[in-house]
Parts: structure tokens; C-alpha cells; sequence
């Protein structure tokens, strides 16, 4: 994976500190949603199908937007954590 994607990870990277701060503030719903958003970005971004075109794919913003609600609705199916 070329820079585009890790610049993108780098603009996804304030996920961890949201997570971490509802740590500090007993908020565990809020974490596991910052986990379950991680997840699905990750999921879709590993495929090149769904990559927006700052990554070089020809998904637009608002498509994988679309998309990466669409994973964390279903990983949020899947899961055991009830939101």
C-alpha cells in the first residue's frame, strides 16, 4: 500500500484517542463503538474496489462513506455488544 493510504490511516488515527478517552471516562459503549468503526474502515479499505480517489481508487467521498457505515452496521450485527 502506497502513502495515500497511510495518510489516510494518519487522518482515521483520532479513532484511538476517542476510544481512549471514554476509558478514562467509563464510557464503554463509546469505546467499543470507536472499535467497531476502526474495524470497519479497516474492512474496507482492504480492498481496493472501495478506495476513494485521494487513494487512487474512483469511489467518491460520499460512496465510501456509505460503505463504512454499511461495515459497521454489520459488524455491529455480529457483535455481542448490544449499542
Amino acid at each position: 500500500m502506497g502513502p495515500d493510504f497511510l495518510l489516510t490511516r494518519q487522518r482515521l488515527s483520532f479513532f484511538p484517542q476517542v476510544i481512549e478517552m471514554s476509558f478514562t471516562r467509563g464510557n464503554t459503549k463509546l469505546s467499543d463503538a470507536g472499535r467497531l468503526t476502526e474495524m470497519a474502515i479497516d474492512q474496507v479499505l482492504s480492498d481496493p474496489e472501495n478506495w476513494p480517489r485521494d487513494l487512487g481508487g474512483s469511489v467518491n467521498t460520499d460512496e465510501f462513506g456509505h460503505r463504512v457505515c454499511a461495515a459497521v452496521g454489520k459488524l455491529a450485527r455480529a457483535s455481542v455488544v448490544r449499542f
